[in-house]
């Protein structure tokens, strides 16, 4: 794992870069950027699209840092509504530990609520539509 300061202040992983299905060489979308705020003097992280399989490229990448890189994520923005774009989200939205913003088309928020009332698994997240339309869940 990197370690980030002010003068080493950033890192992008390329956790997949577009596949049919996840696996482990080859995964679909997702990639991971970790960067240095000066404001919490401590890295924080972003997920750009987050597709089936990311935690578990997460892991791979990070093996027993793993847990460290979860704790600075903040938010997970999302292109669009393909399933190799978002359907990983889940993975992190139902793990226990802080609350993530989403980002993404309106549709999103909708998705998610029927998705965490028919699982009948509570999704711990803030949704911003890309809109601007926010809906607390």
């Amino acid at each position: 794992l990197k370690t980030l300061s002010a003068k080493d202040p950033y890192q992008v992983s390329f956790l997949g870069t577009g596949a049919a299905i996840p696996g482990k060489y080859r995964n679909v979308s997702g990639i991971l950027v970790r960067v240095w705020d000066d404001v919490l003097n401590e890295p924080v992280a972003l997920l750009l699209d987050c597709g089936e399989g990311t935690l578990g490229q997460v892991h791979r990448l990070f093996g027993p840092e793993t847990e460290m890189v979860l704790r600075e994520l903040r938010a997970i923005c999302l292109s669009h509504l393909h399933a190799d774009h978002h359907l990983g989200a889940l993975s992190f939205l139902d793990a226990p530990g802080h609350r993530l913003c989403v980002f993404g088309p309106a549709a999103f928020g909708p998705w998610f609520e029927e998705y965490s009332a028919a699982a009948g698994i509570p999704l711990n997240y803030q949704f911003a539509s890309a809109s601007g339309e926010q809906i607390i869940a």
